[in-house]
């Protein structure tokens, strides 16, 4: 029974690793051993959120509408890690008809 929980919480894990991978996220997980510090997680996860930015994009004219398509994010400017989604629901319509382009820090 232990083993199969294990197994479960293995395979759990893997899961959300693959959603959070495919959403340009990050996934963590403790270890069954003693609790380690949380200082260097939350260090790391203020570094991600203080250079959050928020990108909107428009659909180009004849893309499919309602379905899950890959994006690529890339930069003009050399030496920049980004992590992003690898995929972007492109809704069937908003309430105006369309999205306008715009790209904003957030706050």
């Amino acid at each position: 029974q232990a083993h199969a929980r294990l197994r479960r919480q293995r395979e759990g894990q893997a899961q959300l690793a693959h959603v959070a991978c495919e959403t340009g996220g990050e996934a963590y997980f403790l270890d069954s051993g003693p609790l380690p510090s949380m200082t260097p997680f939350l260090a790391d996860i203020a570094g991600l959120l203080t250079h959050q930015y928020l990108l909107e994009f428009a659909p180009g004219a004849g893309q499919s509408r309602g379905v899950l398509e890959e994006v690529t994010v890339e930069s003009r400017i050399h030496d920049v890690e980004l992590i992003a989604a690898r995929k972007a629901w492109i809704p069937e319509s908003t309430e105006n008809g369309h999205r306008t382009p715009s790209a904003g820090r957030r706050q």
